[in-house]
């Protein structure tokens, strides 16, 4: 028994070590040289390429003795270790060459490298090994097939790393270096059996060309053939869900510190957890379904896992009964809704306004929650996790079993299980089909938004125009734009970074149908226009947000000195004058200070009355006079502005009243040819059916909130209450418009395209600023106000020469004015007194008296609310 242990042993230990060695090797020198650990990553290669070489020549003198190649025992030591280090030498730089051959000339010549390099390589070491001239081995089919593997490895293992699926690409570079190790030494083997079975190593070499050997059994060829293929489906069937991480790395948890916002705990749970009517999916598929792992030892983790989910850059919440029953983390909510295209109810889960809208910042040990702040969400791999999910269970039926057991129970029926599995499989096509859409057309392609930012205006008008309408809408969404922070917006006269959106309602409808509220577009149905979106839970929402009065709801967080360190009055002061020369006039007056209720920093709402369809308000109400500023004097990423200034869409006559042909006929048009009028039908000079996109999304928000509230039976008075008495504006300015930075320390990164790490680069040249860096750690740094610029493992590389992600303009650089220069070149010590006077801007004040009168139209009564 021990004999055969021993005998097993000998046999396959030192492959195992050798290939573990050689994995090692690879695996990591490429992540330790990716993060600039250059003296670790190379003596982690050298140290795994050693112990692969010492453990094959073991194997070598331990099976055939000592006299054997470089392993010879009348070889002096010195001769052994220059052998060993050179064999190592010649791997290392071919494997070093194919590496930076990638990076600088592209994926043909990495792999003629690596084909090539390993090829001589394997032939050196055959030969060696064997006695005989490596040149026997050059065009051998042992050499070649180990060639071959090892560079499929290789290349498999590579892409995946550098389309950041580091996880996926080791198990690639482990099957190819498995197969290859086991191949390698059957062939060993098999030479120097045959060579021992004749006795006459020269007549073996000279005999070589004509009559070799079979060097490799069948079975290696057939396993190999066999986990190639295995490898090869994997990939196949997971490379629709690429993601920078399969399984991202896991938080590191720390208290929760709940910073002042004006808001009670209650407040804070319901706006956690309130549903908006998106649907992700049936809620008890989501609790139900695992993770996208593949684990050979222990049990998957399920996706509801809020560690898991914390690692996509959800914040975790602590379950209770009233608001999160499902212990689900912050912005995910559980409702019953009544599916617009069949009429079926489900119970579903989905996201809430709080998944993108509430941040943290992590500064020492303390993990300070901000509500309304920028989230650092990873939507894009959330989304492939989730497909990879489906696609797992559906594939795997193991997976696949247990998953049908949650969902219905142990004594399901075989009825049922057929059932489930059939409307899995129908979503995942669905989510397949949509998938390869937006793939095909390259709609995201190249321009990830990672974490914290989404290109929203191109994802709400693609879902709702070419996903749930017609796919030839379906355009680039070239422009992610960060989350912006809540505090006092529900205030702000016109909503969206480019001032597109005036009523609330229009824009959280918008909202909800851009993360997957489901909504019947087509005419010909008895349940068009409705949809799962929850009006009462958006005007919920929205009061929440807004409060009772101007300003007065949930209010920007103060600076926590006794956290990250006292304000300097000093310095803070020279910083306020410095802020009422430079920023103010685009920022408006400090929230804090009384000069903010002055009237020209307010509008009333009927001030952009569309008198061609709607009436001014029955009730006055101000708001915050936001100044647009032109694109090309902010001199900032265009792409968010222009994209939705140049897009148009096709409605087909889903959404549109008479009323709209013939009008804006000032507007650039674009007939693709979409619309042919009907015999009869007078036609147009335009296509009454093509829209601006902003328009079209106006008119499909509206009918959305306009069925809900016919349904409902509500009086005007009720209506104009939901819609927070604006007018549903719908507009496309080339512009970006500013806000009040009471806050903004507390709501990294910068300009709306997050492409400046911190307020001190914001402030700087755009040269000065930096060209790429990292985005997902929630590390503070207090100094320049941001955060750090950490690789932590699935960190996003944030590049911003990518088109969408220019961090130029808003530079405060040598004058003239104009073409993105905004201000003056600063000195290092007036940056740092401006960051410290945005420490002091708090929240605004209660509303003076004064406002609310001059706030009052002459006919209202003086008891009239301002709001």
């Amino acid at each position: 028994m021990f004999d055969s242990i021993r005998q097993t042993l000998k046999a396959r230990l030192p492959f195992v070590i050798a290939t573990a060695g050689e994995f090692i090797a690879l695996y990591y020198w490429l992540k330790l040289f990716d993060q600039s650990s250059y003296l670790w990553a190379t003596l982690v290669l050298w140290a795994g390429f050693l112990v692969e070489r010492v453990a094959v020549l073991y194997w070598v003198k331990e099976n055939f003795g000592g006299s054997v190649g470089i392993a010879a025992d009348h070889k002096p030591w010195w001769q052994k270790l220059i052998g060993l280090l050179l064999i190592c030498l010649s791997e290392i730089t071919v494997w070093v060459a194919f590496v930076f051959a990638q990076h600088y000339f592209g994926w043909t010549a990495a792999f003629l490298v690596l084909f090539v390099g390993e090829q001589i390589e394997h032939s050196i070491e055959l030969g060696l090994l064997s006695q005989t001239s490596w040149l026997n081995f050059v065009a051998s089919r042992q050499a070649t097939v180990i060639t071959v593997l090892e560079t499929l490895g290789g290349i498999a293992w590579l892409y995946l790393v550098r389309h950041d699926q580091a996880q996926l690409g080791g198990m690639m570079l482990l099957i190819g270096l498995t197969i290859e190790h086991v191949i390698q030494g059957d062939a060993i083997k098999r030479r120097m059996q045959a060579k021992q079975n004749q006795g006459d190593a020269a007549s073996d070499t000279s005999a070589e060309s004509s009559k070799q050997p079979r060097l490799i059994g069948t079975a290696p060829v057939v396993g190999g053939i066999i986990t190639v293929a295995i490898a090869g489906v994997l990939f196949t069937v997971l490379k629709p869900f690429c993601f920078r991480i399969l399984s991202p790395p896991p938080t590191i948890d720390a208290p929760v510190t709940y910073l002042k916002q004006n808001w009670s705990a209650e407040k804070r749970d319901e706006f956690y957890h309130a549903s908006q009517g998106t649907v992700l999916m049936n809620a008890d598929w989501f609790m139900a379904l695992e993770q996208p792992t593949i684990k050979f030892v222990g049990r998957v983790g399920l996706m509801s896992d809020q560690d898991y989910l914390a690692r996509f850059g959800f914040l975790k919440d602590v379950q209770n009964d009233e608001h999160n029953s499902f212990n689900l983390p912050v912005g995910f909510a559980v409702s019953e809704v009544t599916m617009p295209h069949d009429g079926s109810k489900q119970r579903v889960v989905g996201l809430t306004c709080a998944a993108c809208h509430t941040g943290e910042i992590h500064y020492a040990d303390h993990h300070l929650r901000i509500d309304g702040a920028a989230g650092l969400i990873d939507l894009e791999q959330f989304q492939n996790a989730v497909g990879a999910a489906f696609l797992l269970t559906i594939k795997n039926p193991l997976r696949f079993n247990r998953f049908a057991d949650r969902v219905l129970g142990d004594d399901h029926s075989p009825d049922e299980y057929a059932e489930l599995k059939e409307s899995v499989n129908r979503v995942l096509q669905q989510g397949l089909a949509e998938k390869e859409a937006n793939a095909s057309r390259e709609i995201y392609d190249g321009y990830d938004g990672g974490y914290g930012r989404t290109d929203a205006l191109a994802k709400i008008a693609n879902f709702v125009f070419g996903t749930q309408l017609d796919n030839d809408n379906l355009q680039i969404g070239s422009a992610p734009v960060r989350f912006p922070p809540l505090w006092d917006s529900p205030w702000f006269d016109w909503a969206q970074y480019n001032g597109s959106v005036e009523q609330p309602m229009v824009r959280n409808i918008g909202e909800a149908i851009g993360v997957r509220a489901r909504v019947n577009l087509d005419p010909r149905s008895e349940r068009f226009l409705d949809s799962t979106v929850d009006i009462d839970g958006l005007h919920k929402i929205e009061t929440l947000l807004a409060g009772d009065a101007p300003l007065q709801g949930l209010q920007s967080p103060q600076w926590p000195q006794e956290v990250m360190g006292a304000v300097n009055p000093t310095k803070a002061a020279a910083g306020a004058a410095l802020y009422r020369d430079l920023c103010q006039a685009c920022h408006l007056p400090a929230l804090d200070s009384d000069e903010i209720w002055e009237d020209q920093n307010w509008v009333a709402n009927d001030a952009y009355s569309m008198t061609w369809q709607w009436k001014p308000p029955s009730k006055r109400a101000r708001f915050l006079n936001l100044q647009g500023v032109n694109i090309g004097k902010v001199g900032t990423d265009p792409g968010q502005a222009t994209n939705f200034f140049s897009r148009y869409v096709n409605t087909g006559k889903s959404v549109l009243p008479s009323v709209a042909k013939g009008l804006y006929k000032n507007q650039q048009w674009e007939n693709k040819g979409w619309y042919t009028p009907a015999d009869g039908e007078a036609t147009t000079e335009y296509p009454a059916t093509v829209l601006s996109v902003g328009e079209a999304l106006q008119r499909v928000t509206v009918a959305i909130a306009q069925r809900h509230y016919d349904r409902q039976g509500w009086s005007a008075e009720q209506r104009e209450r939901y819609s927070g008495y604006r007018n549903p504006g719908a507009r496309n300015p080339l512009e970006y418009r500013p806000r009040p930075l009471n806050g903004i320390w507390a709501s990294p990164p910068y300009l709306h395209n997050g492409s400046v790490r911190t307020i001190y680069q914001l402030l700087c040249p755009p040269e000065q600023r930096d060209q790429t860096f990292y985005v997902g750690t929630r590390q503070y740094d207090a100094v320049h106000l941001g955060y750090k610029n950490e690789q932590v493992p699935g960190a996003f590389l944030f590049d911003t020469r990518v088109e969408g992600n220019l961090n130029t303009g808003h530079a405060f650089d040598a004058l003239p004015l104009g073409n993105g220069v905004i201000g003056p070149r600063l000195s290092h010590e007036e940056r740092m007194q401006i960051l410290e006077y945005l420490k002091t801007m708090g929240p605004a004040g209660p509303v003076p008296e004064s406002f609310i009168k001059a706030g009052r139209r002459a006919s209202e009564p003086e008891t009239t609310a301002n709001n």
